[in-house]
């Protein structure tokens, strides 16, 4: 059975709900990569409502009435490793909800900073005190350890080379919190290179992971150390990964002349900051990018389905499903799990919209996820693909015919160990395959070591 955190579980509805942005905010120029995006941050002082763009990705809002009692029997132990040869100062971010629902951000001393909630009243978005949510860690290749005595939800663990942006609005349960959006150039922290790795405590479980769905930036590593003295890892990218990922990209654009070589975001100097996922690059809706990609592979999969059902194992209790196209209405047509008209770009690069929409029964939402990881992987009309997830178990085979998600195929097979989210539903896998997701979890976590800026050596 697929698991989720709860903050990649709620990544699930972000992008594809993003506000379309206007022309101005996404500038393609010719530079280093092709057609890069070029940032135009907003100092933060003349940040407005209209230069933030909120969607539920980048926004965690405080809940009130959970008033939850648990606490955990020792403090987990948090290790930041700076391996950032950059030059700039690397400062960390611990934010999520406290067991009472509460926006919070870890500092230095181990104790919770609470923001302020803004007067209903107040106009625009009030920016966080940069200094009390600020974790700076030390010289390249130092330590720097703190200690999480509380559980938390939705969090995030940022890295950034300068300081990022946070703001709060107004909440009725508790202040609202603004986070960095990388898909929009005009964010105050737009020109800082940074990321960010998932995770959620409670008394469950700890669960972390790497994630690329939306964009690839500062590179995170992590491990999980249980008390039983066994590890979890996932490596993720190396160093110069960003540098890697866009020449390779940009060999893509040239090739099939799609607009891979935009996903490359860099400084008005031309320097690399990040890659934006293509799901990113749809929803801005300039020029219509990758509009008819998936067009004529969508044709043949689904007439391939009108005699030959498709089967998707639901990993469930609704167990194996199956649908048939039905040219009458378009759609593909399951006994149990619902019908699927056919899916654009945007639909299949996020995962989240059309016939993929976050909605319906727990045997539709399987359906979803492994036809829309199916779909990213190109694999339903190869060899066994006609059965999902366990048709095509050989990762070798993902992204293996045109078209595919270049920007996932590149992240794959630049991570050091092919391990960590390159779109919403990476982490379906048949029951013999290979987790890509690159998550870590354990019921009795001792400590999370995450190094920033590539692998120590």
């Amino acid at each position: 059975m697929v698991k989720y955190s709860t903050l990649a579980a709620a990544s699930l509805l972000g992008t594809a709900q993003a506000m379309a942005l206007p022309k101005s905010m996404s500038l393609a120029v010719r530079g280093a990569y092709g057609n890069n995006t070029i940032v135009h941050p907003t100092p933060a002082n003349e940040v407005t409502d209209k230069t933030l763009i909120l969607t539920p990705e980048t926004t965690l809002n405080s809940t009130s009435g959970s008033s939850i009692k648990d606490a955990p029997g020792a403090p987990l132990s948090l290790s930041f490793v700076n391996n950032f040869a950059g030059g700039s100062t690397v400062n960390a971010y611990l934010v999520g909800t406290d067991p009472n629902g509460q926006v919070v951000f870890l500092k230095p001393d181990g104790t919770y900073y609470n923001p302020p909630n803004p007067d209903a009243g107040a106009s625009g978005p009030t920016q966080v005190d940069a200094a009390s949510i600020a974790i700076p860690l030390g010289a390249v290749g130092s330590t720097t350890t703190v200690s999480l005595g509380e559980y938390i939800s939705s969090g995030r663990i940022y890295f950034s080379a300068g300081d990022l942006y946070f703001a709060v609005n107004h909440g009725d349960a508790g202040p609202n919190l603004v986070q960095p959006n990388p898909g929009n150039t005009q964010d105050p922290s737009a020109g800082l290179n940074w990321g960010f790795a998932e995770f959620t405590w409670n008394a469950q479980q700890l669960f972390a992971n790497i994630s690329y769905v939306d964009f690839v930036g500062l590179v995170i590593g992590m491990m999980l150390t249980e008390t039983s003295g066994a590890t979890q890892q996932a490596q993720g990218l190396p160093a110069e990964a960003v540098t890697t990922i866009c020449q390779a990209l940009q060999q893509q654009a040239a090739a099939d002349g799609q607009p891979w070589d935009q996903l490359c975001v860099t400084d008005t100097s031309g320097n690399p900051l990040r890659i934006l996922s293509p799901n990113q690059l749809v929803a801005l809706g300039v020029g219509g990018p990758f509009q008819d990609y998936w067009t004529d592979y969508v044709n043949q999969v689904y007439d391939s389905f009108a005699s030959t059902p498709l089967t998707i194992n639901t990993q469930g209790d609704a167990g194996d499903v199956q649908g048939t196209y039905n040219a009458g209405t378009g759609n593909i047509e399951f006994a149990n799990g619902g019908s699927f008209s056919k899916p654009g770009a945007l639909d299949i690069f996020g995962c989240n919209s059309g016939p993929f929409a976050n909605s319906g029964d727990a045997a539709h939402l399987a359906i979803v996820a492994r036809l829309c990881a199916a779909f990213n992987r190109s694999t339903l009309l190869l060899s066994g693909g006609s059965t999902q997830p366990n048709g095509v178990t050989d990762t070798t085979q993902y992204y293996s015919t045109a078209p595919t998600n270049y920007y996932s195929k590149f992240v794959h097979s630049t991570e050091i160990d092919g391990r960590g989210y390159a779109f919403a539903y990476d982490d379906v896998h048949g029951d013999s395959g290979a987790d890509l997701a690159g998550t870590v979890n354990a019921g009795d976590p001792q400590s999370l070591t995450v190094v920033v800026g590539g692998p120590s050596a």
